[in-house]
């Protein structure tokens, strides 16, 4: 399915402290978890795992 989609999977990418911070902001503005990972090049399941764990109790 990615490879139908013309992105490439990079499965050892992972966001830095700062890329993280950007990614939740931008989540935060209301950018899908879709356009944030393709932004990152980050597999949208992991982003997503990661914004679960990013939201406040």
């Amino acid at each position: 399915m990615v490879e139908q989609e013309g992105i490439e999977r990079q499965t050892s990418q992972k966001l830095s402290p700062e890329q993280r911070e950007e990614a939740f902001r931008l989540l935060d503005e209301g950018v899908s978890q879709r356009q944030v990972a393709q932004q990152f090049g980050v597999n949208p399941e992991s982003l997503r795992r990661l914004a679960m764990r990013h939201k406040p109790s």
